[in-house]
């Protein structure tokens, strides 16, 4: 059963830095969900290229450039196992973030064997992803490889 919670955890992002020129791609349906993480992003200067399901990710995604993608598993049109699929295909290195308020036996290994990158929680807590953002900022100014 898909539960989603439009509650953000309660936390600080006063010493949060800037993270302006990181590409990123956001495939949300819930249209609150979507507009919170807007606002965090915005925030620290990033804006993001917005889906609403699977289909609208993969063909933004094979006409963009991004640094880091965030997926949510359960879309209309195409869900998120999908989707990781096809962009595999298109692009073994990118990371992928699934974007979930599902939760799982073995979740963790389970998204790492579907070929995510790693896995944010919905709801999420501001710092979880600004670390998560940021290493892959790190990883484009650095220029290792992956970042599309």
């Amino acid at each position: 059963m898909h539960v989603e919670s439009n509650t953000i955890a309660e936390t600080t992002t006063d010493n949060i830095k800037d993270l302006a020129g990181l590409r990123v791609l956001v495939a949300e349906d819930n249209n609150v969900n979507m507009l919170v993480l807007r606002n965090f992003l915005k925030k620290w200067n990033v804006t993001p290229d917005e889906a609403t399901n699977g289909a609208e990710a993969l063909a933004k995604f094979s006409n963009h450039e991004y640094d880091v993608i965030l997926l949510d598993i359960e879309m209309p049109v195409l869900d998120g196992y999908t989707a990781i699929k096809e962009i595999r295909k298109m692009d073994a290195e990118i990371p992928v973030v699934a974007f979930t308020a599902a939760f799982y036996d073995d979740m963790q290994n389970d998204l790492l064997a579907r070929g995510f990158s790693d896995h944010l929680h919905k709801p999420f807590k501001p710092n979880d992803l600004y670390t998560k953002l940021s290493r892959y900022k790190s990883a484009d100014i650095n220029g290792n490889p992956g970042c599309r």
